[in-house]
């Protein structure tokens, strides 16, 4: 009997050492150790899917125009851990066939502007914007993309009266220069340093780029809240879309059309694995804590996930290389090239439009990246982070200047790092068509 009591509590203890272990991090370490770290992880972002879809639709001539509408619905549902701002496109269809009163179809389209960033700082940002295939010069007829910062911000919020959205607390500034050869501006967030906890995850991404226009080539534009403690479950939305078969080729009986649905959306992916901070790294002494790498197996709430962290420790810098994937079931864009990714987009796309993640936030502690003023601070380099075409997978290498190079006893500190891009995902349904005459 004694025996047997002892083996229960061995039994019993081991139980609670292996829970107490994954509890504590044993299996999961490398999220956010607290009651947010289930938020972080999977690998999805904006969810579309068609409802209310028609399996097959009927053309009862040209004199019973009413009879030939037709709807089609779509649900929108942000299951990462990011804010985003998108749109969404119907294509596939034949146009002389079939019209959509959301979808105003235009020959040659409408022109669409991208927007390069650069010289990413903590607490400013330098933009290149291009309409057409043109710079931005002040005074033109796009200059309110850049001119009215503010005023786009204030115009999203009011276009869907969210109440998480902060219309009233822009505090942006622009600058601009022609000096170098090229239209460039900068924008200032103002007094980030207090703020910065507020503009993550995919706030200040949204804010930097409002110039985008998701209605532009035949969008309709979403704002939606991700999966957060603010938000448990994420926000979603519901669009439907009025189609009319507005003509039939003589002769047809029935046919077949594809309805293809386009994300377009930019969204970011958040991580603040704790590191070790260690001044002195070839002392031979008992330290708190030692260097070493950090994985993702999970995803990180988002479709582009960081897969590892590997850190180099030297007394005065710490190196980190930073290891991203795509790991959703789309396409990454350059955030500032998300016009493009209308399939009534007018121009070219190409490689150089794809696959770019750009590190918005890197920080430890109060450390962040280096801002145009060239103050003492974070590199990383490449930024942005060109994701190879066939492993969708890149890295960037950031430094950090250890503050405290005089203790000579190891720390930990949390090293918070945001990626930001553009995503897209597409889905197809295809549908019969009758006539009925």
């Amino acid at each position: 009997m004694v025996k047997t009591r002892t083996m229960v509590v061995a039994l019993l203890l081991c139980v609670l050492m292996l829970s107490g272990c994954t509890w504590w991090g044993g299996r999961n370490n490398n999220s956010r150790i607290n009651e947010y770290a289930k938020y972080y992880k999977g690998s999805d972002g904006i969810q579309a899917r068609y409802v209310s879809f028609p399996t097959r639709l009927y053309y009862y001539g040209a004199q019973d125009t009413s009879a030939n509408d037709f709807t089609l619905g779509v649900e929108l549902w942000n299951k990462g851990a990011s804010y985003s701002r998108g749109g969404i496109y119907i294509s596939g269809y034949d146009p002389n066939m079939i019209m959509f009163d959301e979808i105003p179809i235009r020959d040659g389209g409408v022109g669409a502007c991208g927007i390069g960033l650069g010289n990413i700082g903590f607490g400013e940002y330098g933009v290149i914007v291009r309409c057409d295939g043109t710079e931005v010069i002040a005074g033109d007829r796009t200059s309110i993309r850049i001119d009215s910062i503010a005023d786009l911000i204030r115009g999203i919020g009011d276009r869907f009266s969210k109440n998480w959205w902060p219309s009233d607390n822009v505090d942006f500034s622009v600058g601009y220069d022609s000096s170098y050869g090229e239209n460039f501006f900068w924008i200032n967030v103002g007094d980030l340093y207090a703020n910065v906890e507020w503009y993550q995850n995919g706030i200040l991404l949204i804010q930097i780029l409002s110039g985008i226009n998701f209605n532009i080539n035949g969008g309709i534009e979403f704002l939606l809240a991700g999966d957060t403690y603010e938000f448990p479950g994420g926000e979603s939305d519901f669009l439907v879309y009025n189609g009319h078969i507005v003509d039939w080729p003589i002769g047809l009986d029935q046919t077949q059309q594809t309805f293809m649905m386009t994300s377009c959306y930019l969204y970011t992916t958040y991580a603040d694995p704790v590191v070790c901070i260690d001044p002195a790294p070839f002392d031979d002494v008992r330290k708190v804590c030692y260097p070493r790498s950090r994985t993702w197996n999970g995803g990180n709430g988002a479709p582009v996930g960081i897969t590892s962290i590997e850190q180099e420790n030297s007394p005065r810098k710490i190196i980190f290389r930073i290891n991203v994937k795509n790991i959703g079931r789309g396409t990454v864009w350059d955030p500032g090239q998300l016009e493009r990714c209308s399939p009534y987009y007018p121009g070219r796309v190409t490689l150089e439009h794809k696959n770019t993640v750009y590190v918005g936030d890197v920080r430890v502690g109060s450390i962040g990246l280096i801002g145009r003023g060239g103050r003492e601070g974070i590199s990383c380099y490449p930024n942005p982070i060109r994701l190879d075409p066939n492993t969708q997978a890149g890295s960037t290498t950031c430094t950090y200047p250890i503050q405290f190079t005089s203790i000579k006893s190891a720390y930990q500190s949390p090293l918070v790092v945001e990626l930001w891009y553009g995503y897209s995902e597409v889905q197809m349904r295809q549908v019969t068509i009758k006539r009925v005459v």
